[in-house]
């Protein structure tokens, strides 16, 4: 079996920049405190990618 790396989205309405800013602020706060990480891992077995992260 091949294992691929893909992106994972959230879709937004183009009217809603500030839930935008509110997501890519989570974001970048959880991926460097480690509870993003935390929460793939729960629900798929292993943790971020390091390609995904690098990005």
């Amino acid at each position: 079996m091949t294992l691929t790396v893909f992106d994972l989205a959230i879709g937004l309405q183009k009217n809603q920049p500030e839930l935008k800013e509110k997501l890519n602020a989570w974001i970048e706060t959880n991926i460097k405190n480690g509870k993003l990480n935390a929460i793939f891992e729960k629900y798929h077995g292993e943790p971020i990618p390091q390609e995904i992260l690098n990005r």
